[in-house]
């Protein structure tokens, strides 16, 4: 009866847990698709006002560059017909030289004259350069911090995800630290499936703002930077891996205090308290469930399967008596429930328990193991004995010299 009610209970708290998990699930889904979509919003308006801001920039350039064409066209022309009437004109050495000299200070006028549009072309190039920076800042600002929100959001759900998977562990250990584990993974791979989105759009904004900028019609059209932030997010997301493996391992801690965990077992020892694998275990046959069980100390009964009854020599022949017991290694473990009331293992519907692949245990390789490890602690002896008598001996020397 206790069982029973250890199962339901049981039962409820996995039917609550994964009911909440589905509604987180798709909380965070839904607010990060909102945040998504308002980042993609927020990046088209940026890319809108950069727009903008080139064609300004352009249309600028090209209207400076034709003031200056047409200002200087003119005063060239000024000039040339003074030089021309000039040479109309009947006039002596010092007439040419007021002429020549006079040419010279046009050639000066008209070079200053481009230097300053060359330096005004400038100023306004450096003062575009500056907007664009600004807005490509503003938008990495945006990014870094949306995505900062996000890993925050999934760092403090693994924290409260570990604080419900710790008292279910304390009933059934096997399957929940399983689940706690499981669930500490897909928080990890939840994170960086939304953070991925957020770096595409960042990737696809970035080529489209290089490509507008390439088109430009002056050759010192400003060239964006590439994203700098990728690198910093990847390390980010290491880091958050490092978070969740760490909780992982903070829940398997906290599960071994609890008692949910037994100590390991050394190896060629018979285990009563667990079924891992690699454990050597005792199977014997049970009358009322007509299969073999494993001896171990808990309250979920552990089946063999079918498949080994003949690897273990386990399957009576004809005219033969069935064997009692055998000792076994686990190879496989598998968590089960009996959904009929007909099943060959003979249990209530909805029971609960583990069903097992094993392997003969090979005598011999343990013998061997046995006198090996015996071998090795014979000659760790030997070198600590020798390793004393050494030190002792120096210790001998060094007070004899001292005493000389």
């Amino acid at each position: 009866m206790l069982c029973r009610e250890k199962q339901e209970l049981e039962e409820t708290q996995m039917l609550r847990f994964m009911e909440e998990k589905a509604e987180i699930k798709a909380h965070w889904e839904h607010v990060f698709s909102e945040r998504e979509s308002r980042l993609v919003q927020e990046l088209e308006s940026s890319q809108q006002a950069l727009k903008g801001l080139q064609v300004q920039h352009e249309t600028m350039l090209a209207e400076v560059r034709e003031a200056t064409r047409l200002q200087c066209q003119r005063e060239w022309e000024a000039k040339l017909s003074e030089h021309k009437e000039m040479h109309d004109k009947p006039s002596d050495m010092e007439t040419s030289q007021d002429g020549s000299s006079k040419e010279q200070d046009f050639a000066l006028i008209l070079q200053q004259e481009q230097e300053k549009h060359r330096t005004e072309i400038e100023l306004l190039r450096q003062e575009f350069e500056a907007q664009i920076s600004q807005l490509k800042a503003d938008h990495e600002r945006a990014v870094q911090e949306i995505i900062d929100s996000a890993m925050h959001g999934n760092i403090e759900e693994g924290q409260h995800r570990e604080n419900e998977v710790v008292s279910p562990q304390e009933k059934d250990p096997g399957v929940e630290a399983t689940l706690g584990q499981q669930e500490s993974e897909n928080l990890s791979y939840e994170g960086i499936s939304k953070v991925t989105p957020i770096l595409d759009v960042s990737s696809l904004s970035q080529s489209r703002m290089e490509t507008c900028t390439a088109t430009s019609m002056m050759e010192s059209t400003v060239r964006l930077p590439m994203l700098e932030p990728v690198l910093e997010l990847r390390n980010q997301l290491q880091y958050k891996e490092q978070e969740v493996a760490k909780l992982q391992q903070k829940i398997m801690e906290m599960s071994d205090v609890a008692g949910a965990q037994a100590p390991a077992v050394p190896a060629d020892k018979v285990s009563i308290l667990t079924c891992n694998v690699g454990d050597v275990v005792l199977l014997c046959y049970d009358e009322g469930h007509q299969n073999y069980v494993l001896f171990v100390l808990g309250p979920v009964l552990h089946f063999l399967h079918t498949e080994c009854l003949e690897t273990l020599g386990l399957k009576p022949g004809p005219g033969s008596t069935r064997k009692g017991w055998v000792l076994a290694e686990v190879v496989e473990k598998e968590y089960c429930q009996a959904k009929k009331p007909q099943n060959r293992y003979r249990v209530a519907v909805g029971t609960r328990f583990y069903r097992i692949k094993a392997k003969p245990w090979d005598k011999e390789a343990a013998i061997r193991r046995e006198q090996q490890r015996r071998q090795s602690l014979k000659a760790l002896g030997s070198l600590q004995a020798t390793a004393e008598m050494s030190t002792s001996q120096d210790d001998q020397a060094g007070t004899s010299d001292a005493t000389s």
